[in-house]
């Protein structure tokens, strides 16, 4: 019997809260732990780089395999790598091993590359950008419950089993993942399965099958997703290191990163409307104009309560693309046979970009600093902003 959008949506939702919740652990502590057991303090953002090269690596397959298996298989085999993840990872600093703790949180990159697809699951079977728009926002504010959630658990884990500080957090990514395993039982799949012939569905072709308008809205969306994710990325792995450094706990660190994914998940509904109601356009050029005042904030103001609000705005903007992005990527490329490769094609770029963000960080912090980090931030969001004027002012 086919599923309701209702109950699809609501399994989706609670899927975006358990993971989400499980991923502000790795991104409360995994800069932190990486800086405590790195053999060179350069190497401290590679365990959270990891999370999103593997994601990287493995977002296109995932996209294949819900292709040909179905959301939910896709799903649960997700979320039993987050089990895997935070079972190595909790092994790994019982073992104080840096390399056994890269490991872990690659598998953490494998759930990350499953689950980003929750919200392009809720646009699936809805026709108007409208209903898109609505359906990505309600899954993407699953994460409001998980933003408070996920930096609490972080914090009661720290100190969970003595003698072992932050081990405890990391069995609590492995119990929220193995939710996750058990809700996505429920999910149904609605459509039948387009079968693929030879992989032929699958290339890049889809982009000389769309129409001018339609490759232009999917090549502006890819460029948006990737923009937003990979800037908050690389504040987000950064900011606690630099907490830590002005002599701040991980206390506080928690509680900025309770505030920051606050933001990120709570405004979905604003970012939805403003879609609906403004365009896409003027939608990421607001989200634009906030990732600038973000950058400005930083450099301006070194505070706590600076940072605090910093990564507030961060975690706004980013929503108001990723909404703008995702949205146009469902309605870029209507046709199903495509999706999969459309899709994948579009999460590998932006994991890509996140990645090599997220790699250069510990190096740019240590060799450029702080604020040259942000000073290139504001570049690059300025040449954003002045080609999209110039070249989709249609959109």
């Amino acid at each position: 019997m086919p599923q309701t959008n209702g109950n699809r949506l609501t399994i989706l939702f609670l899927g975006q809260l358990l993971f989400t919740a499980s991923f502000s652990i790795d991104l409360t502590l995994t800069g932190i732990v990486g800086y405590q057991l790195a053999p060179d303090r350069t190497l401290a953002t590679l365990p959270y780089a990891l999370i999103t090269l593997v994601a990287c690596l493995t977002t296109f397959f995932a996209s294949i395999l819900m292709g040909r298996l179905g959301r939910k298989v896709g799903f649960i085999l997700g979320a039993s790598a987050g089990i895997a993840g935070g079972l190595v990872s909790f092994q790994a600093l019982a073992a104080h091993s840096f390399l056994l703790f890269c490991c872990g949180t690659a598998a953490v990159g494998v759930f990350q590359a499953f689950a980003q697809y929750y919200r392009l699951a809720a646009a699936d079977n809805h026709e108007s950008d409208a209903a898109r728009a609505r359906s990505i926002a309600t899954v993407l504010s699953g994460g409001v419950i998980a933003s408070i959630l996920g930096p609490l658990l972080a914090s009661l884990g720290d100190d969970l089993i003595p003698g072992l500080p932050h081990a405890g957090a990391y069995l609590f990514v492995a119990v929220l993942a193995s939710f996750s395993a058990l809700l996505m039982l429920g999910l149904k799949d609605n459509t039948r399965q387009i079968p693929l012939q030879g992989g032929r569905k699958i290339s890049l072709r889809f982009l000389r099958q769309i129409t001018p308008t339609e490759r232009r809205s999917y090549l502006l969306a890819v460029a948006t997703n990737a923009l937003s994710y990979s800037v908050m990325m690389v504040l987000m792995s950064i900011t606690p290191i630099h907490v830590l450094q002005q002599g701040h706990d991980v206390t506080l660190v928690s509680k900025m990163m309770m505030a920051h994914l606050f933001a990120m998940f709570s405004s979905s509904p604003l970012s939805g409307w403003l879609y609906n109601r403004m365009g896409a356009s003027t939608t990421i050029m607001t989200g634009l104009t906030l990732l600038i005042g973000v950058a400005l904030l930083n450099v301006t103001v070194s505070n706590v309560y600076g940072l605090c609000l910093s990564l507030f705005m961060l975690g706004l903007a980013w929503n108001i693309l990723f909404v703008a992005g995702s949205t146009l990527l469902a309605a870029a490329v209507p046709h199903e046979e495509y999706r999969p490769g459309a899709q994948g094609f579009s999460e590998f770029v932006t994991v890509l970009c996140t990645a090599i963000g997220c790699f250069a960080s510990g190096a740019a912090l240590k060799g450029v600093g702080w604020e040259w980090i942000n000073y290139i931030i504001t570049v690059t969001i300025v040449l954003f902003g002045a080609r999209l004027i110039i070249f989709y002012k249609k959109l």
